[in-house]
């Protein structure tokens, strides 16, 4: 009815406190994560909230402010995670075999891995080229929005732990030999071995500011991608489109919401199953 007042609608505390959050660590860092998955922000920050004996986000915000290390902490928290591919064997095997053909036919082939969250994806990934003899002519690009994480994966001491889970993995997805054989022994665990750090160049990328920055046969987004916001996984498909050649492979995690959107980013599904997407010639 007209003079009749439009109701407003409320934001639920939480939700604001984690939009103001973000807000403030752009501003204050330039680390962008406005356009992630509300949900999957609101669960990590919870859990730094707890083990800062915080009493809330706000809490936690005013803290970050006026400490660096700490909101580097949270930079880190924010940017790291398990990838699909270090949760579901058969994901790196449908890469192996999906991927290995194009980069033989190609004279200068190039591996994009988008938004790495964990370093042991990038040696995974190294020890399948190493055995199929595609290492030393591969060009394998990392990239992540954390400037620190991303400049230790070159670096990265892979303990017991790790290198045990590494060799579960790679075995499990058609590795032929052991993991360790393609790492340097150091001291009570591993490095990256020289081959594999010689194919390695590893850059600063944020896939909500930055444009694609070369072509590729094959692109590994490590993030799954209900951790983004819609648009944000509008805009990541979008770049990886732009960055695949005619044919390429894209893979990313097997949801739903890939399905959905892959025609619209002129992919067609290979084994969407596996996440493994074919990029239609321009």
């Amino acid at each position: 009815m007209p003079g009749e007042a439009m109701p407003i609608e409320l934001v639920d505390d939480s939700v604001l406190e984690t939009s103001l959050f973000l807000t403030a660590l752009h501003a204050r860092f330039g680390a962008d994560f406005r356009g992630f998955n509300p949900l999957v922000i609101k669960r990590k920050l919870d859990e730094q909230v707890q083990r800062s004996s915080l009493a809330n986000i706000s809490a936690l915000q005013g803290q970050v402010l006026r400490d660096d290390k700490l909101g580097h902490e949270v930079i880190r928290l924010l940017s790291t995670g398990h990838s699909a591919s270090l949760n579901d064997s058969h994901l790196l095997m449908a890469l192996r075999f999906a991927v290995v053909p194009i980069l033989r036919s190609s004279p200068w082939p190039a591996i994009w891995i988008a938004d790495c969250t964990h370093p042991g994806l990038v040696v995974l990934i190294a020890a399948m080229l190493k055995e199929e003899g595609q290492l030393e002519r591969t060009q394998l690009y990392v990239t992540s929005a954390d400037e620190s994480f991303i400049n230790e994966i070159p670096r990265w001491h892979i303990g017991a732990e790790d290198a045990e889970q590494l060799e579960r993995l790679h075995l499990a997805n058609g590795g032929h030999a052991s993991v360790r054989g393609y790492l340097d022994a150091d001291g009570a665990g591993f490095t990256l071995g020289a081959a594999m750090r010689a194919s390695l160049t590893c850059h600063v990328h944020d896939l909500a500011s930055d444009a694609s920055f070369r072509e590729f046969e094959t692109v590994v987004c490590a993030r799954p991608l209900r951790e983004y916001g819609f648009e944000l996984q509008q805009r990541a498909l979008r770049i990886f489109s732009e960055s695949l050649c005619g044919f390429g492979v894209l893979q990313i995690d097997p949801s739903s919401a890939m399905r959905t959107m892959a025609a619209d980013f002129n992919f067609a599904p290979v084994l969407p199953g596996q996440g493994l997407y074919r990029r239609l010639p321009r």
